[in-house]
C-alpha cells in the first residue's frame, strides 16, 4: 500500500504520513512514551518532501519502507513534546537494504530557528556523523577523521542488516549510540537551538535505494500530569458539513447555552476578503442538537481583513472580536473591539482595550488574558484582571507560575462555572507541540489554581492543539482537528472528570408586568449576601429574551433594570446544585405608576416570625433608592399570609413584618410621610389556599404607589 501524501499542513506546506502508533501515560522515572510499529495507517508523521516519482513511501510487513533515486536528504518527523531540559531517550531500528551510492540513515532533531542537527550512520563504509544545517549551510559537530570512525568500525554492521540506533540526552551531555555502543557525546550546550525546545523529532535517509525503518521509540522521565484515572475512549465526532466544508473551518466558541456556534472560515471565495482572510460564521443548534446551516454574520462584523469572536458574553448578546473597526465597518487597527445586538442586528464595533487571546467569567466581573509583560514567568502568561465601578478592568495581574511554566500559554476559555480554566500551552509536559491542560481556581483571589492537568491523548494529539470551547453543560468539548484535507470542527463527549462544575442556565423574557409586553433591559444578578460584586446580562431588543449561567455554591437574586420600572427581583438557591439545570424564568418590571401594586420578592423571614433576615437586605435598599429618588412619590405597603392558623394570628403576624420592613426603610433616612402600612393577614388571597405552590404566593410582602 503507497501512502496518500497530499494533505498540506498549514503553515509549514508539509505532507502528512499516516502511521499506527501508541502513546504512553508517564511516571516520573524513565517511562516509554511513544511507540511507532507502522502498522495500521493513523495521522501521525510529517514529511519534508511531496511523493513523487524519485520517492515514495509504503507500509509492508510492519515497517516503512522508504525508496529514493534522488540522492537528496528526505526526512520524516513528528511534533511530540519532548524537553531537553530532561533526560530523554529515542531509539529506531533502520536498515539500509540496498544502495547505490552508499548514503546513510539518521536521527532528526529540529530547534528554533529552523536549524536541524542530524545523527547518523552510513553502512556502506561503517562510519557515523554528527552535524547541523541551517537554511542550507552545513556545519559538522562531530570529529570526521578516519582515527575516530576506526574506533567505532565493528559496530554499525552493513548493507542488509539492521541497525539499532539510539540518541539519548544524559544530564547535561547528548549522547548517539549505534547498536548499543556509544559513538559521540557532547555537552548540550553544543546544540544551542534546542536548548530550551525541541520543536520536532525524527529520522531521515540520503541513500539511494531502499530504507526500512520500524520501532520508532521516545522515551522520557519528565511526568505528565493526568487526571487519574485518565479517561480514554472519548469519541471525536466531525460535525455535519452545515458546519464544515472543504474549506478551513476553525476557531470555535461555543455559547453557554451549547445552541449557538460561532467559528471562522477561511478560503471561501465568498468571504468579504476572498480566499485570503477569515470570516466570521454562527450556526444555531435545533430541538434535536442538530448544527443547521451555518450562516456568515456579514456587515459590519465582517469586512476584507481577517474577522474572528475571540469572546461571548452568557447572553449571546455581546460578541468581543479581533481587531478594531472604523465607523464605516472597515478595519482600522489591530487590537479588539466589542458589538452589541440591537433591533437592527448587530452594532457596529467600538474599541476596547485588551492584549491578545481572553475570555469573561459568566458575571463578566473578571478577565483572563494571555499576554506577555515584565511579570512574565515564560513566553507568554495568563494574567487575571477585575471590573471596576466605571466598566474598566485593573491593570493585568500575573495568575501564578503554578498555571503558568516557562513556555506559550494561549486561548485561555473559563467554562460557566467560573472556576475551570481551559487552556494551551508548550511549557507543561504534553504529547505534541501544544496540549489542552485543565486547572481549577481554589479561592477568590484569582492566582491560586490547581496543578494544570493535561486532558490525554483522546483529546491531545502529537500537533498543535488549541481554542478548546464548552458550553455551561459541559457534555462536549469543541476543538479543531486538521485530521482530512482541511481544518474541521470536532466535538468530544466529555466524561465527568474534564466537566466543569454545575451551573444553572435560567432563560426567558423581560416583560412588563402590567402589559405583558416584552422589554429590553439590564439584567443584574449577584450573590444575595454580596450585592457589591454584580453581574450584568441584557435582554434581547425585540423580544426582551434573556438568558443567564449561574454558577452552583451560592443564593442569587436576579432582576431586570429599566427606567420608569420597578424591578420584581427573583431568587434561586444553588447552594446544594448537584447537576447541570436549565430553567424558564420570565422577568417582570412594573411601571411606575399609581395604582400600581408591586411584590417585593426577595424579602425573607424565618417561619412565623417578623424579623427581617440579612438575605433581604438587597430589596429593600432597592426601594429606598425608590423613595429617594422620588420624593413626593408616596406608598402603602401592605403584608399578606396564607390561611393556616387562626385569622388573628395571621393579622397579627402579617402587620409585624411589614412594620419591621418600614422600621427599616425609616431608619435609612426616608421621610415618614412617604409610607404607610398595613397588614391584612389572610383576607387578600391571590392564589389557593389548597396547595403548597398556592400557600407560598399569598405570603407576600408588597408595595402599592398611591401617588407620583
Amino acid at each position: 500500500m503507497i501512502i496518500n501524501l497530499t494533505f498540506l499542513l498549514k503553515p509549514f506546506m508539509l505532507c502528512l504520513i499516516l502511521f499506527t502508533s501508541v502513546i504512553f501515560r508517564l511516571n516520573a522515572q524513565e517511562n516509554l512514551f511513544f511507540q511507532e510499529n507502522f502498522d495500521n495507517p493513523t495521522p501521525l508523521w510529517y514529511h519534508s518532501n511531496i511523493i513523487t516519482e524519485n520517492l515514495s513511501k509504503e507500509i509492508k510487513n510492519g515497517s516503512l519502507r522508504i525508496n529514493q533515486k534522488d540522492g537528496l536528504v528526505h526526512y520524516t518527523y513528528n511534533s511530540l513534546q519532548i524537553d531537553p531540559n530532561k533526560n530523554f531517550r529515542i531509539t529506531s531500528e533502520l536498515k539500509i537494504t540496498s544502495s547505490l551510492d552508499g548514503g546513510g540513515v539518521h536521527f532528526l532533531l529540529i530547534g528554533e530557528n529552523e536549524k536541524n542537527y542530524y545523527f547518523g550512520i552510513n553502512s556502506a563504509n561503517k562510519s557515523f556523523w554528527v552535524g547541523c544545517e541551517q537554511k542550507g549551510i552545513w556545519e559538522t559537530i562531530n570529529d570526521y577523521s578516519g582515527s575516530a570512525h576506526n574506533q567505532f568500525h565493528e559496530a554499525i554492521k552493513g548493507i542488509g542488516e539492521t541497525n539499532f540506533l539510539e540518541l539519548k540526552k544524559v544530564d547535561n551531555d547528548l549522547a548517539f549510540l549505534v547498536n548499543n555502543v556509544e559513538v559521540f557525546r557532547k555537552p548540550m550546550s553544543r546544540f544551542e537551538s534546542i536548548q530550551n525546545k525541541i520543536n520536532y523529532n525524527g529520522f531521515g535517509t540520503s541513500a539511494i535505494g531502499e530504507v526500512l525503518v520500524d520501532n520508532y521509540k521516545i522515551y522520557r522521565n519528565h511526568e505528565l500530569n493526568l487526571l487519574i484515572p485518565t479517561p480514554i475512549g472519548l469519541a471525536r465526532e466531525k460535525l455535519a458539513n452545515t458546519v464544515n466544508t472543504d474549506v478551513s473551518d476553525r476557531v470555535p466558541l461555543i455559547a453557554p447555552d451549547g445552541k449557538t456556534l460561532y467559528f471562522i472560515r477561511g478560503g471561501n471565495t465568498n468571504n468579504y476578503g476572498g480566499t485570503d482572510n477569515d470570516d466570521i460564521y454562527y450556526s444555531s443548534a435545533n430541538n434535536k442538537g442538530e448544527w443547521q446551516e451555518s450562516i456568515c454574520l456579514g456587515y459590519p462584523l465582517n469586512n476584507p481583513s481577517a474577522n474572528a469572536v475571540i469572546s461571548i458574553s452568557p447572553d449571546n448578546n455581546t460578541l468581543f472580536l479581533m481587531h478594531q473597526y472604523s465607523n464605516d465597518g472597515k478595519f482600522k487597527n489591530s487590537g479588539f473591539s466589542v458589538t452589541h445586538r440591537t433591533d437592527k442586528g448587530w452594532s457596529v464595533p467600538k474599541d476596547v482595550i485588551a492584549t491578545n487571546e481572553f475570555c469573561f467569567s459568566t458575571d463578566m466581573l473578571v478577565l483572563i488574558s494571555a499576554i506577555k509583560t515584565k511579570q512574565t514567568v515564560g513566553s507568554n502568561d495568563l494574567y487575571v484582571s477585575f471590573r471596576n465601578e466605571d466598566g474598566t478592568y485593573t491593570e493585568p495581574l500575573n495568575m501564578g507560575n503554578v498555571i503558568n511554566s516557562k513556555g506559550w500559554e494561549v486561548t485561555p476559555f473559563l467554562a460557566s462555572d467560573n472556576k475551570t480554566l481551559y487552556f494551551s500551552s508548550d511549557g507543561h509536559p504534553g504529547y505534541g507541540s501544544n496540549d489542552v491542560y485543565m486547572s481549577r481556581r481554589l479561592d477568590d483571589t484569582w492566582t491560586n489554581w490547581s496543578t494544570p492537568k493535561n486532558l490525554g491523548m483522546d483529546i491531545n494529539t502529537p500537533f498543535w492543539d488549541a481554542y478548546f470551547s464548552v458550553p455551561a453543560s459541559g457534555e462536549y468539548a469543541y476543538v479543531v482537528s486538521n485530521l482530512e484535507k482541511s481544518d474541521d470542527i470536532y466535538r468530544i463527549k466529555l466524561s465527568p472528570e474534564f466537566k466543569p462544575e454545575p451551573v444553572v442556565i435560567i432563560s426567558g423574557r423581560v416583560l412588563n408586568a402590567k402589559t405583558k409586553e416584552p422589554l429590553q433591559a439590564s439584567i443584574n444578578f449577584s450573590d444575595i449576601n454580596n450585592i457589591s460584586k454584580s453581574g450584568i446580562a441584557n435582554s434581547e431588543p425585540n423580544n426582551g429574551y434573556y438568558k443567564l449561567a449561574l454558577p452552583s455554591g451560592k443564593n442569587y437574586q436576579f432582576l431586570a433594570i429599566k427606567e420608569g420600572f420597578y424591578p420584581n427581583a427573583e431568587n434561586i438557591d444553588l447552594s446544594n446544585l448537584k447537576s447541570y439545570t436549565e430553567i424558564q424564568k420570565d422577568l417582570y418590571l412594573s411601571p411606575l405608576e399609581v395604582g400600581e401594586i408591586i411584590r417585593l420578592n426577595n424579602l425573607f423571614f424565618d417561619f412565623a416570625k417578623s424579623d427581617i433576615k440579612k438575605e433581604s437586605t438587597a430589596e429593600l435598599e432597592r426601594v429606598i433608592s425608590l423613595l429617594k429618588n422620588n420624593q413626593t412619590m408616596q406608598i402603602e405597603i401592605g403584608g399578606h399570609t396564607d390561611n393556616v392558623g387562626d385569622d388573628a394570628s395571621n393579622l397579627k403576624l402579617s402587620t409585624q413584618r411589614v412594620q419591621s420592613v418600614v422600621n427599616y426603610i425609616l431608619s435609612k433616612d426616608v421621610p415618614a410621610s412617604q409610607i404607610s402600612l398595613k397588614g391584612y393577614g389572610e383576607q387578600r388571597p391571590i392564589s389557593d389556599n389548597s396547595s403548597d405552590s398556592g400557600r407560598a404566593k399569598n405570603r407576600r410582602v408588597e408595595f402599592t404607589i398611591l401617588t407620583l
